[in-house]
């Protein structure tokens, strides 16, 4: 016995509604098809792909230029002058060595006996050298005296020099030598040791570490400084960047968190601060833009657009010209 077929007791109608339907579908899975073959072709790309941004149109318009210059350079061509030639090998030609530098002078005599000799010139020759740094000690030395009057004024004597850590052992020019070490050259602090061992002063990590943290306490106000300046310009680029921080735990076991530096930068004149936080929420961009008021340049992450909602009369919010050129790279 044959079943009846379902679509037979349906309308001409319904029948078109429905065919209507599945086309919708068929088209919605093409669409969805063919944006993730967009998408494996973009990863396959980023991944095995170059890595310049470049078009390959470029490329190839440079390749063509250095092809036809070469052929020119094979072409014939008059010897030119000797003093115009380039060594080979060579790259950019040598600089003189700065004048302000302290110059040591070496006497190079002949080995033949020049007593009943008439000078006629010399030649000199220039190399620049290096002496290690040098660690050494400042020795304040305060002569004390008895007043005749002892029992007026006591013993005489200048007062102790205050240093930039009380009761440090520490001058302020191996301080200000850690700071530059390890926030302008980023040398971490146990290659500081290593260094100062080989030059005869054995410091512990644990001593580097705390004057370093007494002398951060002192540029608190420097900051401060800054960082109103830098938020006084009516123009700031924003940028969060994540940094792993170690930690010790009670149980004194190591532990790794997540952190950021929140970094905001006045362009114009190029100064700039960085602001630790623990998380990557909009809380801490919305607390330090709290009093800003001008142009605001990010990248596409939400927070900045949620730390700045209500302000939209006071804060222009503008993107990263190196986001959008990406996407007209990604289009092509």
């Amino acid at each position: 016995m044959k079943t009846p077929d379902s679509n037979s007791s349906l309308s001409k109608e319904d029948l078109l509604a429905k065919l209507e339907l599945q086309q919708e579908i068929i088209a919605g899975q093409q669409a969805a098809i063919l944006e993730m073959q967009s998408q494996m072709k973009m990863l396959n790309k980023m991944v095995f792909g170059a890595r310049s941004e470049r078009r390959a149109e470029v490329k190839a318009q440079k390749k063509s230029a250095k092809s036809t210059a070469k052929k020119a350079d094979q072409s014939p061509k008059k010897e030119a002058p000797k003093e115009q030639k380039k060594r080979k090998g060579s790259g950019a030609a040598r600089q003189p060595l700065p004048d302000h530098l302290v110059r040591k002078d070496v006497i190079l005599e002949p080995q033949e006996e020049v007593s009943q000799l008439q000078g006629i010139g010399q030649e000199v020759c220039e190399k620049l050298a290096y002496k290690p740094g040098e660690l050494y000690v400042i020795r304040y030395i305060r002569p004390k005296y008895a007043h005749p009057a002892l029992e007026e004024k006591g013993i005489v004597i200048a007062p102790a020099p205050q240093g930039v850590i009380p009761k440090g052992n520490v001058d302020a020019s191996l301080l200000a030598y850690l700071l530059i070490s390890k926030f302008e050259d980023h040398l971490p602090i146990y290659r500081l040791v290593k260094m100062f061992k080989r030059m005869g002063a054995p410091l512990s990590e644990g001593t580097i570490s705390g004057w370093l943290q007494q002398v951060w306490k002192l540029l608190e106000p420097l900051y401060e400084l800054v960082s109103q300046e830098v938020l006084q310009s009516n123009y700031l680029q924003a940028d969060e960047t994540p940094i792993k921080v170690l930690e010790y735990g009670k149980d004194k076991r190591k532990k790794i968190s997540q952190a950021y530096f929140w970094v905001y930068r006045d362009p114009l004149k190029g100064n700039l601060f960085f602001d630790y936080r623990n998380d990557r929420s909009k809380v801490p961009p919305r607390e330090i833009l709290e009093n800003f008021q001008g142009t605001l340049q990010t990248d596409g992450y939400a927070a900045y657009l949620k730390a700045i909602e209500g302000k939209e009369q006071e804060v222009t919010h503008i993107f990263c010209h190196a986001h959008a050129r990406r996407k007209f790279h990604e289009a092509v």
